[in-house]
């Protein structure tokens, strides 16, 4: 399709994440720069219903209701012990929830792929990065066109290649009237005259299990064709 803006522009808003205004139901779209710290989570909530959410949480167990490891699950329910009211549970999820998405985000930075963590289903774990590498591998046109960075979504960190753009996001969105974290990979880079660009989303809290898209940003006389 085409984008009657330049180039520049098109990219400009790519780097921007998602525009607030133009999705109701997004809460939240956070830049997350190098290694990350808890305080870039800060603004992370659970409201509205928040006391149900973190419920779920608490009471997490195998299946689809939540995406969590073996070790997330039992992180979560030691909170529950404590017994106490049920604004304070809900601030102990919040806080655990935001080192989660720390741990995912420093564990895919680290080791890409490798370093993502299984769901836990009723008929055992989940990998979410072996979808992502089924999906890469079925993107023959980025392979075709821009095989350096088909290449490095498979190996990500290593052989970044020059002119790569890349940022990180996690985001907080209504899904089925329940607040959905994710958090999000962005990259660009020239090919010639065009840019590659792929939106990758490496962890998600609930709902499916990872995204992962692809496009190609061509200057032409009337804008961008996208």
């Amino acid at each position: 399709f085409l984008v009657e803006q330049p180039l520049p522009e098109v990219l400009r808003a790519f780097r921007e994440a998602v525009d607030l205004r133009a999705d109701p139901n997004l809460h939240a779209s956070v830049e997350v720069h190098g290694p990350g710290t808890l305080a870039d989570f800060s603004a992370l909530g659970l409201d509205p219903n928040g006391a149900a959410e973190a419920d779920r949480y608490l009471t997490a167990s195998p299946g689809e209701t939540l995406n969590l490891s073996a070790a997330e699950m039992h992180a979560f329910r030691a909170l529950a012990a404590a017994g106490d009211g049920a604004k304070a549970r809900r601030l102990r999820v919040e806080g655990e929830l935001r080192r989660l998405l720390l741990e995912r985000y420093q564990a895919y930075l680290q080791r890409g792929l490798g370093g993502m963590a299984p769901y836990q289903r009723r008929d055992g774990p989940l990998e979410p990065a072996a979808e992502l590498r089924r999906a890469t591998d079925a993107a023959r046109l980025l392979q075709r066109h821009a095989p350096a960075l088909h290449l490095l979504l498979l190996s990500y960190p290593e052989g970044r290649p020059a002119g790569l753009e890349e940022h990180f996001y996690w985001l907080r969105y209504d899904l089925d009237d329940r607040p959905n974290f994710t958090l999000r990979h962005r990259l660009a880079m020239p090919v010639g005259e065009i840019f590659a660009t792929a939106d990758r989303e490496f962890y998600v809290s609930h709902g499916y299990n990872t995204s992962q898209a692809f496009a190609g940003l061509v200057p032409v006389p009337e804008g961008t064709l996208v």
